[in-house]
């Protein structure tokens, strides 16, 4: 330990790589560490993409659906006084 120092500093300086292989070895393991996560934010983007997609899809179904069984009732819009008109 370093004189006046903690025993966090002990700790750190333990943690240091004693060689160059031994620091290669540190870098390869962060650098293989890094990819997996950014492969999984990958794979978790496109798992978002693919279901807002589906939405998409569902609600177009739904719209085309909706408008296929009354064009005419889809686009009246109903006025104040009780009366329809077409709505633009």
């Amino acid at each position: 330990m370093y004189p006046g120092g903690t025993g966090l500093e002990s700790e750190l300086e333990s943690l240091r790589p004693t060689s160059a292989g031994e620091e290669e070895l540190q870098l390869q393991l962060a650098l293989a560490m890094s990819k997996e996560e950014h492969d999984e934010e990958l794979r978790r983007k496109k798992g978002d993409e693919a279901k807002l997609q589906m939405a998409l899809d569902e609600s177009r179904r739904q719209s085309a659906a909706a408008a296929a069984v009354s064009p005419i009732h889809s686009a009246q819009v109903h006025t104040t006084d009780g009366s329809y008109c077409l709505g633009l």
